[in-house]
């Protein structure tokens, strides 16, 4: 370590400095050294002391210590200075080749197999040829994951739906990174490298650290490359990203869309789908808007709290979504009123089934945490088979027919066609 010349602290002294002066001057020094020490060495042979420490002997010690220092150091600057003067050749002509791919773009004369240095020797000088050739084996992989980068960047920017750009970006790494096989996996499992039972080394990244239901990108390889895990990490987390948004889109589509208390459809969502619906109605066929409001729903309110309340209207939807069929549409428009879309109706009483099935499920008793809700609830039903009705229309009538049912009795329901309408 040396002084950094500031007055403080320390810095690693420069690799280049000044080696073969060095060399130079430990080589005379140590050669001066023991031509001083010789003549001991000489009286420890049985050389008369006299004869040993004679001026003139010494002197010849000292200068022959000084000139077999100069000729290792000679011998060294050759041998070993021809070798750096060769390597540093070559790695000049490397670097000229880096320089012109890097203005053209080029770079099959760069791959590391045509510009590595030969290294035939285990020492100091073969260790920097094989740093050397490492470091353009890690700059190629380097420019292979930034063009990979750039491939994936453009997939997932594409307008195709998410699981189609999901099957894309596994391809796209399968084959940069030289890959067997690529997969996405769901679920909790270990991420890293081990090998598969086809003996394979088989590559698990998941696309969220922090997120395991987000899945895991899973490769194959029969020879990984060296930077192939790197190329699995990056796609799976340029697809985490992509998954995140994805998942933050689809979760705000369905808040604009659907209740917060119930999950059902809101009024917006029933809307767009009865527009539809009557819209592509076909002709000779008929569909109904069933109108329903809960009676009683106050009370429960007022005596138990509006949190039992709220469960009252969650246990209400559940109880709804069990009687219609799969494709048929329940939403909540808003307080105690919630609408059915049964968009294909299948004979003329089919409507009167579905209506009569759900004021009796909706009938029954309702075990609150403070007690037992008795309600009931009334429903207004338009039958519409023209497919030139206004759906806002449909949606009102059926309110003021529900209205109707509500004033016969509560717990009933009416069914007018929209031909008035």
């Amino acid at each position: 370590m040396a002084k950094d010349g500031r007055g403080g602290g320390t810095t690693p002294r420069r690799l280049t400095g000044r080696a073969f002066v060095d060399l130079a001057v430990w080589s005379t020094g140590f050669g001066a050294v023991i031509g001083a020490v010789f003549p001991l060495f000489a009286v420890a042979l049985g050389v008369p002391s006299h004869n040993a420490f004679a001026p003139l002997f010494v002197t010849a010690s000292l200068a022959a210590g000084v000139l077999v220092g100069l000729a290792n150091h000679r011998i060294a600057m050759i041998v070993v200075g021809s070798r750096l003067d060769h390597m540093a050749r070559s790695m000049a002509a490397v670097r000229h080749r880096l320089e012109e791919a890097t203005l053209t773009g080029d770079w099959v004369a760069c791959d590391p197999e045509s510009c590595r240095i030969e290294v035939d020797s285990a020492d100091a000088v073969g260790m920097v040829g094989d740093a050397f050739n490492a470091l353009l084996v890690s700059l190629a992989d380097m420019r292979r994951l930034d063009a990979l980068s750039l491939k994936l960047s453009e997939c997932l920017k594409s307008d195709l739906d998410f699981e189609t750009r999901v099957r894309q970006v596994i391809e796209l790494t399968r084959v940069e990174a030289g890959a067997v096989s690529g997969a996405m996996e769901m679920g909790e499992a270990a991420a890293g490298a081990e090998l598969s039972e086809s003996g394979r080394q088989r590559v698990a990244v998941p696309l969220v650290e922090s997120d395991p239901s987000f899945g895991r990108l899973v490769f194959e390889f029969g020879d990984m490359w060296s930077s192939a895990a790197a190329a699995v990490a990056m796609a799976a987390r340029h697809l985490g990203v992509a998954a995140q948004a994805e998942r933050e889109q689809r979760e705000l589509r369905h808040s604009a869309h659907h209740d917060p208390l119930t999950g059902l459809a809101n009024r917006v969502l029933f809307t767009q789908a009865l527009t539809r619906s009557i819209r592509e109605l076909p002709e000779g066929r008929s569909l109904a808007v069933m109108f329903c409001d809960l009676d009683r729903f106050k009370p429960v309110n007022d005596t138990m709290g509006h949190d039992a309340g709220d469960a009252l209207l969650v246990e209400v939807a559940d109880r709804m979504r069990q009687v219609v069929r799969g494709d048929d549409l329940v939403a909540r428009m808003g307080g105690d009123e919630f609408a059915v879309l049964v968009a294909g109706l299948e004979g003329p009483d089919h409507a009167r089934e579905v209506a009569d099935a759900i004021v009796r499920r909706v009938s029954h008793p309702v075990v609150l945490p403070k007690g037992e809700a008795s309600i009931s609830l009334s429903v207004g039903v338009v039958v519409v088979d023209d497919p030139r009705h206004d759906p806002a229309e449909v949606i009102a009538r059926a309110d003021e027919v529900m209205y109707v049912a509500k004033a016969s009795g509560r717990g009933q329901h009416r069914i007018v066609g929209a031909g008035a309408l």
